[in-house]
């Protein structure tokens, strides 16, 4: 996820310390709570959105991850529970909790690397960016409260945006490899995007996708979207829900760059696009049954320009990776996903 205001470039994830905690019967005191060269409080966040955040010292108990067994989510997973309040709208609310899962500071080390737990949760969807009041717009102020069988333990504070988009990564914390500690799939290279054939086989550059055809991408963050925006008729999601069938979900713009090995590009109000009433091309995007907060985003891969170079040759010396990133743009975020394209000379069927 690429935020606009602070040109994150990493998943919306925290390491925050557990105030007043003990470890070892000894009192943690102050903490190390992240690193990068952007302060990283709050959180960006957007309505729906499924987060990971990291508590250290909680958990103690927690030898293996758990996982909510139904749908709708649960508002704890082994004893964790997250609570949700903001200035403007609906609150306190229970945030849905996904999973928790324990983690170490440093595999194999001394007794002193800090214990954690990840925490995969669903902000709610009644989250508002902004609100109207007497003096007119007023900023909505957020936070999350973590507690551990009922005892609120640390909290931090979000940043509400329309969007947030992340493309699911086969390595991030939402496909289990933070919780299972290696690689979560044998066919992509790690933080490979999700994207896939219509047949749900992984687009790759032995089996990449071919012009014409329609690829499947996974993201989470889409908030309530640019269809939304354009059309309020659409349904609205429930928060820790998902539908029990495909459901119509919200737009994104795409926007597609054949450079090689081309980074993500910007959101539409950093590259001069409207604000609202965004007129361009809308991604048709679903809800994905069965899975709160998570969207598929179905496109169709334009022709290849003829400059286009194929992966795994050599362009400026450097070796073609991708040559082709899908990128979803939306009001206040954006991300990409670098995949192969079969040329022209090159193209199969599959």
């Amino acid at each position: 996820m690429r935020n606009l205001a602070r040109r994150s470039v990493s998943f919306a994830v925290l390491v925050f310390a557990l105030a007043g905690a003990h470890r070892g019967g000894q009192a943690v005191g102050q903490a190390v709570v992240g690193n990068g060269y952007v302060p990283p409080l709050p959180i960006a966040a957007a309505p729906g959105q499924l987060l990971t955040i990291y508590v250290q010292d909680m958990g103690a108990n927690l030898t293996a991850p758990a996982e909510a067994q139904s749908v709708p989510l649960p508002t704890s997973v082994a004893g964790i529970s997250v609570k949700f309040e903001q200035t403007v709208g609906p609150s306190p609310i229970e945030s849905p909790v996904v999973s928790a899962f324990p983690l170490v500071s440093c595999w194999n080390g001394p007794d002193w690397c800090a214990h954690f737990i990840g925490i995969n949760l669903q902000v709610p969807y009644e989250m508002r960016v902004s609100g109207l009041t007497a003096g007119g717009v007023a900023p909505n102020y957020a936070k999350l409260t973590v507690a551990q069988n009922g005892a609120s333990t640390a909290t931090v504070a979000l940043n509400p945006f329309t969007d947030q988009i992340h493309i699911v990564r086969y390595d991030d914390s939402l496909m289990g490899f933070a919780a299972a500690g290696g690689s979560s799939s044998p066919y992509a290279p790690p933080l490979a995007p999700v994207v896939t054939h219509a047949d749900g086989a992984p687009v790759t550059a032995q089996n990449p996708a071919q012009p014409g055809e329609t690829v499947v991408i996974y993201a989470v963050g889409v908030g309530f979207g640019l269809a939304r925006m354009q059309d309020l008729q659409l349904p609205e999601p429930q928060t820790g829900a998902a539908p029990l069938s495909p459901m119509t979900g919200p737009g994104l713009a795409p926007i597609f760059d054949f450079r090689p090995n081309a980074s993500p590009s910007e959101s539409l109000l950093s590259r001069g696009g409207p604000f609202w009433g965004y007129s361009g091309p809308v991604a048709e995007s679903w809800a994905v049954a069965g899975y709160p907060g998570l969207y598929q985003i179905n496109l169709t891969i334009p022709m290849p320009p003829s400059t286009a170079a194929p992966c795994g040759a050599q362009a400026s010396a450097v070796s073609v990776q991708s040559n082709l990133t899908i990128n979803l743009a939306g009001f206040a975020s954006f991300d990409g996903a670098p995949i192969c394209v079969a040329l022209p000379a090159q193209a199969a069927t599959r």
